[in-house]
């Protein structure tokens, strides 16, 4: 940022992930952070439900790690989805933006 190539960084989704992300910018010790996307294996669905996907991961991580629980991380975009629609009913397939 100092040498002006870049405007604004998006911590928000790094730090759900790895909540001691500024401790280890000050220490030095920062590693890259593996954001995750994930896939319901349907290329169509994925394309209707993809925010939705990423979304209700990030508000499914913030909730565990409020609630003392780790990270998780599935293999597949389904146990997300199934969260989502727990959580918010049917309302959760309507698009919010």
């Amino acid at each position: 940022m100092a040498s002006g190539d870049t405007d604004l960084v998006g911590l928000a989704r790094p730090l759900v992930l790895v909540p001691d992300l500024p401790h280890q910018l000050q220490a030095g010790t920062l590693r890259p952070v593996q954001v995750s996307h994930f896939s319901t294996g349907w290329h169509r669905l994925d394309r209707k439900v993809g925010s939705l996907i990423g979304l209700a991961y990030y508000e499914q991580q913030m909730a565990s790690l409020a609630a003392g629980q780790a990270i998780t991380r599935p293999q597949t975009a389904w146990p997300i989805l199934g969260y989502a629609l727990r959580e918010q009913g049917l309302k959760a397939l309507i698009p919010w933006r």
